[in-house]
C-alpha cells in the first residue's frame, strides 16, 4: 500500500522539478513588433469613469505585484513610483508598455523592459489608454 502512494508522489516531484528547470531556462524574448496603430496626442479616455475602472483592474492584475497597490513602487530597488506616468504622453506610455522604452526613447535596463516585452506587449491600444487614464486619475 505504501508503494502505491509513493509512486504518485515521486512522479509529482520529478515533474515539478522538470517544470521549474524549464522555466528557469526560458529563452529571451525579442522586442515586440512596432505598433502601427496611431495614438492621439491627448488620451481620449481621460476622465472617463469606465476607463478608470478598467485601468484599475488591469493595474491590480498586471502592475500591482511590482509597483504595489499604492503605486509607490520601491525607488531604491529600481521600481519607480507610478506618479511618473503622468509625465508620459499616451504614445510614450504605449511604447513603454509594449517595448519597454522609457520617455524620450530612453532604453531601460530593468525588469520592466523584459516584462513589457513578455507580458504587456499584447495589451491593446484601448487597454493601454485605460491603464494610463487610471494612473493619471490618481493623486501622487
Amino acid at each position: 500500500m505504501k508503494r502505491i502512494l509513493l509512486l504518485p508522489a515521486l512522479l509529482f516531484l520529478v515533474s515539478s522539478a522538470v517544470v521549474i528547470v524549464q522555466g528557469a531556462q526560458a529563452p529571451a524574448v525579442p522586442p515586440g513588433p512596432p505598433r502601427s496603430e496611431s495614438l492621439p496626442a491627448n488620451n481620449p479616455h481621460a476622465g472617463n469613469k469606465e476607463s478608470i475602472r478598467n485601468g484599475m483592474t488591469l493595474y491590480k492584475w498586471r502592475c500591482g505585484e511590482c509597483h504595489g497597490l499604492d503605486q509607490k513602487g520601491d525607488p531604491g530597488g529600481g521600481i519607480p513610483n507610478l506618479a511618473v506616468a503622468k509625465a508620459y504622453s499616451l504614445e510614450e506610455f504605449a511604447d513603454l508598455m509594449h517595448n519597454g522604452v522609457a520617455k524620450g526613447g530612453r532604453q531601460i535596463r530593468s525588469m520592466m523592459a523584459e516584462t513589457a516585452r513578455r507580458r504587456f506587449s499584447v495589451f491593446s491600444t484601448e487597454e493601454i489608454a485605460a491603464l494610463k487614464t487610471y494612473l493619471d486619475s490618481r493623486e501622487p
